[in-house]
């Protein structure tokens, strides 16, 4: 038998994510005590957007969803996993929602696309280093955004001291994880490694649910084990055309917000809204409450104004920007989830 001891460290977190909780909800509220005018305004022109601009933003964001799916298809089939792209846009979608709506949402919706890859045909350090590269390669593409982004709005590496700050900051992020990508995938030991931390974590997640951790989910000594020795092949142009691919589901998510704009009738801050977007997404990125919910209206309409953007018009450029890519998404993507439940031989 094992005794479970909590570190200091895990004490405090305990401690300070309910009161980091508490400081972002405070925040929020005291943001929308402060624009309150700018928000009433905003929100009644919710009724005047236009339908045509709204249609296109969706369709844009189908290619953001459509883009990251091509990015695991290539990557699982790699792995000799091939799964389906119209399978990949459903389980992207249902693990959206959860990550949306689940309290410590992230860790939920890895494990659940984990299950899904493996329950595809995918070995366990396949599905693992597939996710870890997709996502590593969208990080990797909000950066090298950024920093075109900066350069463009004028706080550039040669811009200024804290465009040199900023742009390299991006700029260093984008090399490092591509690199880091490069090395781990050419080593199969290194990919075992990396899906025994997503199988601790996994574990970690059906302890706090309190149910049985699925049989297939620990097996003998051949678990992590890949059909090529030497890692998984990938050449400099199969990177090459995946970072496209993250760069499209980035720019097409970007389109959306653009289209928002212009379906309330507020110009589009052409020169900064890249830069903008790549900010409030950093923001966003903190899961400190479940989809981010007023931590990423907020943020992008900060950004927004600080780009040139009118209050009023940030204010409703966002709520139909979150309207279109969050709250509509948010039913679809549990839809999704009960029909995949429902498939043969689907994870519970």
């Amino acid at each position: 038998m094992s005794i479970s001891v909590a570190t200091t460290d895990q004490r405090q977190w305990t401690v300070s994510r309910p009161a980091a909780k508490a400081m972002v909800i405070v925040a929020v509220a005291a943001i929308a005590v402060w624009q309150h005018k700018a928000l009433a305004s905003g929100a009644t022109r919710l009724g005047t957007v236009s339908p045509s601009f709204v249609a296109a933003a969706l369709l844009a964001e189908l290619v953001s969803f459509l883009a990251l799916a091509e990015v695991q298809h290539r990557l699982l089939q790699a792995g000799n996993a091939p799964v389906d792209r119209r399978s990949l846009v459903a389980i992207d979608l249902a693990s959206g929602a959860i990550g949306a709506t689940v309290p410590v949402g992230f860790a939920f919706s890895t494990v659940y696309t984990y299950r899904q890859f493996t329950r595809r045909g995918a070995r366990p350090a396949v599905a693992v280093w597939a996710l870890a590269v997709s996502g590593a390669l969208c990080v990797a593409g909000l950066a090298a955004l950024g920093t075109a982004g900066a350069q463009v709005g004028g706080l550039g590496v040669l811009s200024s001291p804290l465009g040199t700050v900023v742009g390299a900051s991006f700029a260093i992020t984008a090399v490092g994880i591509l690199s880091a990508l490069m090395w781990l995938s050419r080593s199969t030991t290194r990919l075992e490694r990396a899906a025994r931390v997503v199988g601790g974590l996994q574990a970690s997640v059906y302890r706090m649910l309190h149910r049985p951790l699925p049989e297939e989910a620990w097996g003998d000594a051949g678990l992590f084990a890949l059909d090529r020795p030497g890692g998984v092949s990938l050449r400099v142009r199969d990177w090459a055309g995946l970072f496209a691919l993250a760069e499209v589901n980035w720019l097409a998510d970007i389109a959306a917000l653009a289209l928002a704009l212009a379906a309330i009738g507020a110009g589009v801050p052409w020169g900064g809204l890249v830069f903008a977007y790549a900010l409030s997404q950093v923001a966003s990125s903190i899961p400190l409450l479940p989809g981010s919910v007023g931590v990423a209206e907020g943020s992008l309409a900060l950004a927004l104004v600080g780009v040139g953007v009118r209050p009023a018009d940030a204010i409703a450029a966002v709520l139909t920007y979150r309207l279109i890519t969050f709250w509509v998404l948010l039913p679809v993507g549990w839809a999704l989830w009960a029909r995949l439940r429902r498939a043969p031989g689907a994870p519970a």
